[in-house]
């Protein structure tokens, strides 16, 4: 069995080649008709816009209860239902930091595959 950073790096390769490809696909408009790409810090700082933008994409009319999931009443089955029932936040935002001392190895491989990580 492969060692943790035998994943690691597996995991880095992966995203890497992942984040290289759909810029050069989104680049070239190859699969831009299939793929909406935006960030979750986009979303939870600017959800207006963002819901406006991946409505518009889908060639959906863009309704007042997009921004309003909080207000959904559709029953969820999910360990999180807390968290679906509350309202779009960035309260996670930069969480990943608390973790930063133990994640030395993993920011030196992404640093090294120029993904960044803000």
């Amino acid at each position: 069995m492969a060692n943790n950073d035998d994943f690691i790096r597996f995991l880095v390769v992966l995203l890497s080649s992942f984040n290289v490809n759909s810029k050069i696909y989104l680049k070239l408009a190859l699969i831009k008709v299939c793929l909406h790409d935006t960030f979750y810090e986009t979303l939870v700082n600017a959800p207006q816009s963002a819901a406006k933008k991946l409505v518009e994409f889908c060639d959906l009319t863009c309704r007042n209860n997009c921004l309003h999931i909080d207000k959904n009443s559709a029953p969820v089955a999910t360990a999180s239902a807390v968290q679906v029932r509350s309202s779009i936040n960035n309260r996670s935002v930069g969480n990943w930091k608390k973790y930063e001392n133990h994640l030395g190895k993993v920011i030196a491989i992404l640093k090294q595959a120029n993904i960044e990580l803000e």
